[in-house]
């Protein structure tokens, strides 16, 4: 509410924003328990689940990220 007051109502950037890490955050839990409750040294020693990859945000259409190798 502060900060609404001080600066305007909130935009999608916020929601999208928020959206991103929410699901970047379930991805890193459900690799966690997949790999808990998932593998162990005898069978299983591959998690069945796919590691972790960021969440595109909006701004990653209009700017994609710079690779340091082109110098």
């Amino acid at each position: 509410m502060a900060y609404e007051l001080a600066y305007g109502p909130l935009d999608h950037r916020y929601a999208n924003e928020s959206q991103a890490a929410i699901h970047e955050q379930l991805q890193t839990l459900n690799y966690m328990f997949g790999a808990a409750n998932f593998t162990d040294e005898k069978k299983n020693k591959k998690n069945p689940v796919p590691e972790p990859q960021r969440y595109p945000r909006p701004g990653d259409l209009l700017y994609p990220a710079e690779d340091d190798d082109e110098e």
